[in-house]
């Protein structure tokens, strides 16, 4: 047996999972490759460090809705400062013509772009006529900016990590 396979098994291999001939093959390996020696060592020290790691406690009883109104309400409260001053005076210190030109070459590049695009949209809305499904009811609260986790809010990472099934039943 190559090295490459029997790295592939080591973890089935250290949990007990494999067939007895497998096995068998496997230990043949062992015996005469210390490099998958020390991978063996460094998989099993693995499996003790992660087994040694606590269950995560229980989510409290209401903590999800108690997230979401806290984050509802925090979003709310927080528009950015300033903004529309910053914009306005920016804006107000151009020249008119300026202004007029600039106008015109934003709506003109508007235009090209959908002219460019309009076999692509086309194309993407009779995709999007397939029936739709709602995969995470938290998006909409646009709460991806309090975490640092890709593609999901910090309440759907918090409660995906907590729910996961635990062997003690819990």
């Amino acid at each position: 047996m190559r090295c490459h396979r029997v790295r592939e098994k080591l973890d089935r291999f250290v949990r007990g999972e494999l067939t007895p001939r497998l096995r068998e093959s496997i230990e043949a390996h062992l015996r005469e490759c210390p490099d998958c020696r020390r991978q063996l060592a460094r998989q099993e020290r693995l499996v003790a460090v992660l087994a040694s790691v606590p269950e995560p406690p229980d989510v409290p009883e209401g903590f999800g809705d108690r997230l979401m109104a806290a984050a509802r309400q925090r979003q709310a409260s927080r528009p950015v400062p300033g903004l529309r001053r910053r914009i306005g005076r920016r804006w107000a210190s151009i020249p008119l013509g300026e202004q007029a030109a600039r106008a015109a070459v934003l709506a003109g590049g508007l235009l090209v772009g959908l002219l460019m695009g309009q076999q692509t949209w086309q194309s993407v809305q009779s995709a999007d006529e397939k029936p739709t499904s709602q995969a995470d009811p938290l998006s909409g609260y646009a709460m991806d900016s309090m975490s640092d986790a890709p593609g999901g809010s910090l309440a759907q990472s918090y409660l995906t990590l907590t729910a996961a099934s635990n062997p003690n039943g819990n």
